[in-house]
């Protein structure tokens, strides 16, 4: 004899559900028997797997924090961001260590992924792309560029250029400063 009930999925984690059953059946003769009540305790595990918050030390994330919403995106102007969240459920827990943590941004687009899993083993993805913008100086000219012996005709737009120096010349030093410093 089999006895299957079905348990109300939205029963909160940490709750127990009692179940009763009465069984009868009968015998070769025909003769009904009636087996005591039964009772099984049962404990609910949470199937909750989301973020009570989210954010990262620099930038604002878009769209506002929700716990429904998995897909967000941030522009920072720093190398690194430390990433910040919480779980809505002490039941539940991170798939890796992450939190907080400090991330290493690339120039350009940077994913990074936040996986929860509830009690239940039920896992869910949030994804929030780090935009890095690259605002670094294209400048790679130079301001001056110098000769210990003889002359240049300096032009910051050509890159070549011949000189000619006296033939018992050994040994010439080449100057030259950068038009941005942080070239």
């Amino acid at each position: 004899v089999s006895f299957f009930a079905k348990v109300n999925d939205l029963v909160p984690r940490g709750t127990t559900d009692t179940i009763t059953a009465s069984v009868a059946f009968s015998d070769e003769e025909h003769m009904l028997n009636l087996l005591m009540p039964g009772q099984k305790t049962i404990n609910i595990s949470s199937a909750i797997n989301t973020l009570s918050s989210l954010g990262l030390s620099e930038g604002t994330i878009s769209p506002a924090f929700d716990s429904n919403t998995t897909t967000y995106s941030v522009t920072v102007n720093s190398d690194t961001v430390t990433l910040l969240a919480n779980k809505t459920d002490s039941y539940s827990s991170f798939v890796t260590n992450y939190a907080p943590r400090t991330i290493n941004l690339n120039y350009g687009n940077n994913v990074t992924l936040i996986k929860v899993l509830s009690e239940s083993s039920v896992e869910k993805t949030y994804t929030i792309n780090i935009t890095r913008p690259d605002n670094r100086s294209t400048n790679n000219k130079l301001a001056t560029l110098t000769l210990s012996k003889g002359s240049i005709n300096f032009n910051a737009d050509t890159l070549t250029y011949n000189v000619t120096v006296n033939k018992d010349l050994t040994k010439i030093t080449v100057g030259a400063t950068l038009a941005d410093p942080t070239a």
